[in-house]
């Protein structure tokens, strides 16, 4: 009764290095895979298993994609009986850490983005100053964020394989001018903030009213959510030509509470009455 083939069809590319498949029975024992387990052609993984008794099984896969996020599923199949059993979910569960650091770490970079919107909104209404503290702690930890999201990502989408998962992120084509622009504008947005903290340290009245000032403050806000997004899940899954709404969405919601918001609690210098109204 064993069947000649199983095969599995993906929408997407698929790899040795970060697909993985299993084959259970139904009361969710594991059962070898003879060789590699599989072979890949194309978008069609092949299992390589050995002869199969008659009763039921399931197939459990899970890849990763560039982006870091996990893809899971399964299938079942009868062998010289009919389906009609309850299957459990034998589908693998993401570590739980790796989540909530990447989560915890793109709030950090949103954050920051919100920041830099509400500074840029703050400077170009007169209605106060930037908090020097705020200000260098928010350059200092740009970078390391933007580095902590590579690594975390590159882990999340490689099995644990950092490098492999460095250079799967850096050469997919999808991901790669998005994660260009990300460092590219975490370093410039660095030096930025860094010549913005010395001005204010030196007179921070100076800045107040400064349009130039306000609309790079702006400008490099919408860069690193371009940036982010781009490196994000959503990305990834739906058509490109959406991300421009999406991240024009993200500017406007955290233009409009986020940012504003921020600011209400970091200004240094400010009319009470004229924060209020700005907020």
């Amino acid at each position: 009764f064993t069947p000649d083939t199983i095969s599995l069809e993906f929408s997407g590319k698929v790899s040795y290095e970060t697909l993985k498949v299993s084959l259970l029975r139904s009361d969710g024992t594991t059962i070898p895979l003879t060789g590699k387990g599989f072979s890949i052609v194309g978008k069609t993984v092949n299992l390589l298993y050995p002869s199969l008794d008659t009763g039921t099984y399931v197939i459990v896969w899970q890849d990763a994609g560039p982006d870091g996020h996990l893809a899971v599923g399964q299938s079942h199949f009868s062998v010289g009986e009919e389906d009609g059993m309850v299957i459990g979910d034998y589908r693998p569960k993401e570590n739980i850490i790796s989540v909530f650091l990447d989560s915890a770490t793109r709030i950090a970079l949103y954050t920051v983005i919100a920041l830099l919107l509400g500074w840029g909104w703050l400077l170009l209404a007169r209605a106060g100053t930037i908090n020097k503290t705020v200000l260098r702690g928010t350059y200092k930890i740009l970078p390391l964020l933007i580095l902590t999201r590579l690594l975390l990502v590159s882990y999340r989408g490689s099995s644990g394989s950092i490098f492999y998962g460095i250079t799967r992120a850096v050469t997919d084509m999808r991901a790669l001018p998005f994660w260009l622009l990300l460092i590219s504008v975490g370093l410039v947005t660095y030096f930025f903030l860094a010549k913005l903290a010395k001005i204010s340290q030196a007179n921070p009245d100076a800045l107040v009213g400064n349009k130039k000032w306000a609309g790079a403050l702006v400008g490099l806000a919408v860069f690193t959510a371009v940036g982010l997004v781009g490196t994000g899940h959503m990305a990834m899954s739906v058509d490109r030509v959406l991300l421009v709404p999406l991240t024009a969405l993200h500017i406007v919601g955290m233009s409009l509470w986020l940012g504003a918001m921020a600011v209400y609690f970091v200004a240094s210098k400010q009319d009470v009455r004229t924060l209020g109204r700005f907020a």
